[in-house]
């Protein structure tokens, strides 16, 4: 996952091959290999436009779905969104982590309490207890899937801008080179 601080965001990304041949995207430099740091290419902030107006994102999924998991893909994002969305993201993984906790701590709970119970009526109770925490985890994993979307969808945020960055830097370059080439040609009446 990719996460860094809260604007103002002049964000720095580094694109890198891992030991598998997958091209992979950061924020932390550390995480290039040491081969490759130098040459590792580097990705700052750039200008955003405006996405367009439409009741749904260009993935199909509906506002509300596309705006919990981040701008759709495809739809240019700028920096300060991309921090905004990672704040969030960082806000919903410590409310998860802090529900794990929780739930499994009234697992033990529970667990205890269901071996010391003899009688029917604290059987019922126990039951009840263990329907109503068998819900809570339900309800997390549920989050816990959303949550992973939403990180999934943020990635790939990241990712399709450095890509852009990397063409529009290429097409810059290859406008340089011929800029270059053409001041070399003498021009003949």
């Amino acid at each position: 996952m990719l996460f860094s601080a809260v604007a103002p965001v002049y964000a720095n990304f580094y694109k890198y091959v891992d030991a598998d041949g997958n091209i992979r995207f950061t924020d932390d430099l550390s995480q290039v290999p040491p081969e490759q740091r130098k040459a590792a290419p580097r990705y700052q902030e750039s200008v955003s436009r405006p996405a367009p107006e439409a009741p749904a994102s260009r993935s199909g999924v509906p506002e509300k779905e596309a705006e919990a998991a981040g701008t759709a893909s495809g739809e240019r994002v700028s920096p300060a969104e991309l921090a905004e969305r990672r704040k969030k993201l960082n806000q919903r993984k410590e409310a998860l982590d802090k529900e794990y906790a929780a739930i499994r701590k009234d697992q033990k709970a529970l667990t205890d309490y269901g071996l010391r119970q003899k009688n029917k009526y604290k059987a019922k109770e126990f039951l009840e207890k263990k329907a109503a925490l068998e819900e809570r985890v339900r309800k997390y994993e549920a989050d816990r899937k959303a949550y992973e979307q939403a990180v999934a969808a943020y990635n790939r945020s990241v990712e399709e801008e450095m890509v852009r960055q990397e063409r529009e830097r290429e097409a810059e370059d290859r406008a340089a080179s011929m800029k270059n080439l053409y001041k070399g040609v003498k021009k003949t009446d």
